[in-house]
């Protein structure tokens, strides 16, 4: 699968339970976020482009989050092991709370990206060693 998503994404396993349409609930667990949805791993089977209600429980927090089913994963079978959800409407401190997780975690974040020189920094402090005095001519006598 191609990686089309718009917004950085970072690791993070939250609980979480799912409402759908007709009134089903399940509970799951989530494998990464971002600013633009989240996956859950779940056996579950949903319609993509359904809306579901979200319970997200993280950071000692719990949120109510609208989502739309926007794709799912599945084994080699068929059976579905997990969906991708997209914000439908993503609360302002929601919004933050996520930004803020990410913050914390953006060492994480961008792996695959070096880091870049902090110019700013002060040259470093530790001494170099030193090389060794060259040794003293032999004295005859």
């Amino acid at each position: 699968m191609s990686d089309r998503r718009r917004f950085p994404r970072i690791e993070m396993a939250a609980d979480v339970d799912v409402e759908t349409s007709n009134n089903n609930f399940f509970a799951g667990r989530t494998r990464d976020i971002s600013i633009g949805g989240l996956f859950i791993e779940s056996r579950e089977a949903l319609e993509i482009g359904s809306t579901v209600g979200l319970k997200v429980r993280f950071e000692g927090q719990s949120f109510h989050l609208m989502c739309r089913v926007a794709w799912s994963l599945t084994e080699k079978d068929g059976v579905p092991c997990g969906y991708g959800f997209e914000f439908v409407r993503l609360p302002v401190h929601a919004k933050r709370s996520i930004e803020a997780y990410m913050m914390r975690r953006a060492p994480e974040l961008f792996l695959d990206e070096p880091p870049k020189p902090n110019r700013l920094a002060p040259p470093s402090r530790i001494p170099r060693p030193r090389k060794p005095p060259p040794p003293l001519p032999a004295q005859d006598g």
